[in-house]
């Protein structure tokens, strides 16, 4: 009984690192070392519940702190790699690369230029221009079914990020807005 009271005291007394971020198994499954592909990465993929992926990748933090899930993004604890994902009514429907360390199936990845883009997915690459950078390009790749994008936003040379996923969402350019 005793140390049922020391843990319980040591609990109450442990500071919460975030109170908005809800908290998933010990073990994480994701690795940079997964390709990012039309469906997800790793083990996240398009159409899995929320309470799925903080399963498979522990703890994740909300955009949106109310918890709303009309829609949402989820992220790992301080933005780690840069990786995020979309929630519609509470199911993944894409993920955003914002850093170099996750690279698509095909090898892309932030940083590259438009040019490696273009000859990576050779004739499939839909190019236009940018809503918000000038000069700026998003080189957007259909899935072979149509059902799913990748979509490599630029500065007019090199990719920025990238985010991939359903259609159409993954096409969506400001996010939940």
């Amino acid at each position: 009984m005793r140390s049922h009271r020391n843990l319980l005291a040591i609990l109450l007394a442990a500071p919460l690192s975030n109170p908005f971020a809800i908290a998933g198994s010990e073990s994480e499954s994701l690795a940079p070392t997964q390709p990012v592909t039309f469906m997800g990465v790793g083990p996240v993929h398009v159409g899995m519940s929320f309470e799925d992926l903080r399963r498979e990748v522990g703890e994740v933090e909300l955009d949106d702190k109310s918890g709303q899930m009309s829609c949402n993004f989820a992220h790992l604890p301080g933005n780690r790699w840069d990786i995020s994902w979309m929630l519609i009514e509470g199911r993944v429907a894409r993920t955003d690369v914002g850093g170099h360390d996750f690279a698509t199936a095909s090898g892309a990845r932030v940083g590259d230029s438009e040019a490696r883009i273009l000859s990576l997915y050779k004739g499939r690459v839909t190019v236009g221009p940018h809503t918000y950078v000038e000069k700026g390009h998003y080189l957007i790749v259909e899935s072979k079914d149509g059902k799913s994008l990748l979509v490599f936003e630029t500065d007019g040379s090199r990719v920025t990020s990238y985010r991939a996923g359903r259609a159409p969402e993954a096409g969506f350019i400001e996010g939940c807005s």
